[in-house]
């Protein structure tokens, strides 16, 4: 009885102390980098932008059951490090 734990009997392996903080340190960056996507300024989108990316890259092994919503974010987070503002043209020059 000295070695029972209520974390070994869980279903992800006795890994339930690694894998829920991780999956909550993922979606706290990824909610902070949409946050950061939705702002006017270039270089605030760019920074949500790669924190979405992290976030992506991190949710695929925490979160197996999101896999939809990973692939997402992946997708979304690279369309805005790609994507580059119109410059607007004044009639008339």
């Amino acid at each position: 009885m000295g070695s029972y734990s209520p974390w070994l009997m869980s279903g992800w392996g006795g890994f339930t102390w690694m894998w829920i903080p991780l999956l909550a340190v993922t979606l706290g960056v990824a909610v902070v980098g949409v946050f950061m996507m939705s702002r006017s300024e270039v270089n605030s989108f760019r920074t949500g932008s790669v924190l979405v990316l992290i976030a992506s890259l991190l949710a695929f092994p925490t979160a197996w059951g999101f896999f939809a919503g990973s692939l997402l974010m992946l997708i979304g987070s690279i369309l805005g490090l790609t994507w580059s503002p119109v410059a607007q043209k004044i009639p008339g020059n």
